[in-house]
């Protein structure tokens, strides 16, 4: 339900019904399901705003490749410019937003495919993946963290110790369906996304953030102003 309000842009109806399952959620051992929806509302909001506030403001269009993109991703980066556009104040905001962007394309563009791709996904189970292994058996997509260490330990060459799914997702990103197989288990993309994961993290929690850092952090979605190597690599921009 609450899904489907915030995809119907509902999101203070969508809000308010988290808040009356938050205690069920936290008492089922489920508190990153309330934290992922919380996110997912905080940008909906976002996203309401961003545009209306400066629809006609050449800020907006400083990255002018983003009109290329479709929704969402293209509500997300206008929202993302638009906090970087406003500093220091809104450099949480920024980091979420460029967060969004990353766990969707390698979501929708990478894991998703690679499950859909086996009719045995679900029995595949990884001690050391174990949102990636939830996420074969149908449960939610595994954080950006989880699927960097999971394209970090595709990166390396075949070891003994590897499990099933570590030796399939190697297999599948080798064979490039899903982009370029040396950049995506290249050290630069798999450190990025790595980089990545921790910024979101630390951005999810209250205090000051240091814009610069969180640009740094961010790369492989905005450089220099410029489609980042995710992007690129999956052939979005």
């Amino acid at each position: 339900m609450i899904t489907s309000l915030i995809s119907s842009g509902d999101a203070e109806s969508a809000n308010e019904e988290l808040e009356k399952a938050r205690a069920l959620l936290v008492e089922r051992a489920a508190s990153d399901v309330a934290y992922r929806l919380g996110e997912a509302i905080a940008v909906e909001r976002l996203s309401r705003i961003a545009p209306v506030m400066n629809s006609s403001s050449t800020e907006v269009e400083s990255w002018p490749w983003l009109e290329q993109l479709q929704p969402p991703l293209r509500d997300w980066m206008r929202g993302a410019n638009l906090s970087l556009m406003r500093g220091q104040a809104l450099a949480a905001a920024y980091a979420l937003y460029i967060s969004k962007v990353a766990e969707y394309l390698l979501v929708t563009r990478i894991m998703v495919p690679f499950r859909d791709s086996m009719s045995d996904a679900h029995t595949l189970t990884s001690e050391r993946h174990r949102d990636a292994a939830r996420f074969m058996s149908g449960g939610p997509p595994p954080s950006i963290g989880g699927i960097a260490r999971l394209m970090e330990a595709a990166s390396r060459s075949y070891r003994s110790s590897d499990d099933e799914l570590t030796v399939r997702f190697r297999d599948a990103i080798s064979r490039g369906g899903f982009g370029d197989s040396r950049t995506l288990r290249g050290h630069e993309l798999v450190g990025q996304l790595i980089d990545l994961g921790r910024a979101r993290n630390s951005a999810a929690h209250l205090g000051d953030h240091d814009m610069a850092a969180l640009e740094a952090a961010t790369k492989c979605i905005v450089a220099d102003g410029h489609p980042g190597l995710l992007f690129s690599v999956l052939r979005i921009v």
